[in-house]
C-alpha cells in the first residue's frame, strides 16, 4: 500500500505545475494592452502597454513599473515578431486585457490582424477588442488615476454591468465567432479620450460598425437603444417619454425588466421580421409635477411604446437602405429555412414590431407632487 501512494506522489508531482515564483516573474514582460494602428506608409505600427516586475535594491520589496513598447513593420507580423528583438526578456501575453484598433487601421480592414490574433499559440480569445478614435499617442499617454494601467482601466470598464441601455462588449473569440455568422457585419465598442471633465478619462463612445472586416459606419450613443431592444440585450436602462401634460417636459423610466420573442416569415418574396417586445419599467424621475392615475399610467405607457418603436423602426431601415444587416437577419432567416439561398436577407426584410410596455409600482408611491 505503502508503495502505491509513493508511486502516486511521484505522478502526481510530474503532472501537477506550479505558478511563477517572484525570479521567474521578474524575468518576463506582461503585455496588458495592444494598439494597432497603420500609418500614412500602410505599415503597421503596434503599440505594446507592459507591466515588468522588479526587485528594488534599496528596500527589497517587490515593485512593478509600466513600460511602453511601439514597432513598425510591413506586415501584422513582421510589425509584432520584432518586438522580440527589443524585449531584454519574454513576452507573456496571458495577462493582456485589452486588443485597440485604431480608426485607420479599422479602415483598412481586419482580417489579416484577426487572423493573426486568432493563430498565435501564446495570445488568449478573452481580451476585450474595441476600436479608438482619436490621436494614438495621446490614448497611451493619459494619465489614469483609477488604474495606472490602460489595459487594465479599459477592461474593468468593458467589464462592469451598466444601468444605461448599451450593446454587449465584444472579446476576441465573439468577434471570431460574428465573422462566420450571417452577413460577416459585427459591432464593436468605440472609445475615444475626453478632455472635457476635471480630468481627462478614457470614455466609451457609441459603437464601431464592421462589415466584411472593414469600419463601415459608427453608431452614436442614442442607437444603442434600439440595437438593446431588437438585439434581445436589454438588462438594465433608463427611457425617456414624453410627460402626459407636459409636451416639452420628460418623464424618465427605469427598465426592470425586458425580453425581446423574434420570429421571422418568407411570404412571396418579403421577409418579415417579427418581434414583441415585452418590458416592463418604473418612474425614476420627472421634470414637471403628475398626478398618476390610471389614465396617466396609461398615457405613460402608450409613449414608451410609440418611443420605442420609433427608435427601432429609424434605426431599421437606416441600415436596410445601406445593405448592412446590423441584427443579423440574415443567420435568423437561415435557421428557420436553411434550404433558401438569398443574398441579402436584410434588403427585402420588413420589421413589424409589437411593444407591450407595462409601468409597474403603486400610484402611492409613484406620485410626485409639489
Amino acid at each position: 500500500m505503502k508503495k502505491i501512494y509513493v508511486v502516486v506522489l511521484l505522478i502526481c508531482s510530474l503532472l501537477l505545475k506550479g505558478c511563477y515564483n517572484y525570479n521567474d516573474i521578474n524575468r518576463m514582460l506582461f503585455p496588458t494592452a495592444m494598439l494597432i494602428d497603420i500609418n500614412e506608409e500602410g505599415d503597421y505600427v503596434i503599440s505594446l502597454e507592459i507591466f515588468h516586475a522588479y526587485r528594488s535594491n534599496q528596500d527589497n520589496t517587490e515593485q512593478g513599473q509600466r513600460i511602453l513598447y511601439q514597432r513598425e513593420g510591413k506586415t501584422f507580423f513582421d510589425a509584432i515578431s520584432d518586438f522580440e528583438l527589443i524585449g531584454a526578456h519574454p513576452f507573456d501575453y496571458t495577462q493582456n486585457k485589452a486588443i485597440i484598433f485604431t480608426e485607420r487601421a479599422a479602415q483598412v480592414g481586419l482580417e489579416g490582424m484577426i487572423d493573426y490574433l486568432h493563430r498565435h499559440q501564446e495570445l488568449l480569445l478573452r481580451p476585450y477588442v474595441m476600436v479608438y478614435f482619436g490621436d494614438p499617442n495621446e490614448l497611451l499617454d493619459v494619465p489614469l488615476k483609477q488604474n495606472e494601467y490602460l489595459g487594465l482601466y479599459l477592461f474593468d470598464l468593458m467589464d462592469r454591468p451598466l444601468s444605461r441601455l448599451t450593446i454587449e462588449h465584444r472579446k476576441l473569440y465573439e468577434l471570431l465567432n460574428d465573422r462566420r455568422m450571417g452577413k460577416n457585419t459585427s459591432i464593436i465598442t468605440a472609445i475615444k479620450v475626453d478632455e472635457n471633465h476635471l480630468e481627462t478619462k478614457v470614455k466609451k463612445d457609441g459603437a464601431a460598425v464592421f462589415h466584411n472586416d472593414k469600419l463601415v459606419d459608427k453608431l452614436e450613443v442614442k442607437d444603442m437603444v434600439p440595437i438593446a431592444f431588437i438585439n434581445d440585450k436589454v438588462r438594465k436602462g433608463y427611457l425617456d417619454v414624453p410627460h402626459p401634460e407636459f409636451a416639452e417636459k420628460k418623464v424618465t423610466l427605469e427598465i426592470v425588466k425586458s425580453n425581446t420573442i423574434t420570429d421571422i416569415l418568407y411570404e412571396e418574396g418579403r421577409i418579415y421580421l417579427r418581434q414583441t417586445v415585452n418590458v416592463q419599467t418604473v418612474i425614476a424621475g420627472m421634470e414637471e409635477r403628475l398626478i398618476l392615475d390610471e389614465a396617466a399610467v396609461k398615457t405613460i405607457e402608450q409613449n414608451g411604446e410609440k418611443i420605442i418603436q420609433q427608435k427601432c423602426h429609424r434605426l431599421f431601415n437606416e441600415y436596410k437602405e445601406k445593405g448592412i444587416d446590423l441584427f443579423d437577419v440574415q443567420e435568423i432567416f437561415k435557421r428557420k429555412y436553411p434550404r433558401m439561398d438569398i443574398d441579402n436577407v436584410i434588403e427585402v426584410t420588413q420589421l413589424e414590431m409589437q411593444v407591450n410596455h407595462h409601468l409597474k409600482g403603486s400610484t402611492d408611491v409613484l406620485d410626485f407632487r409639489r
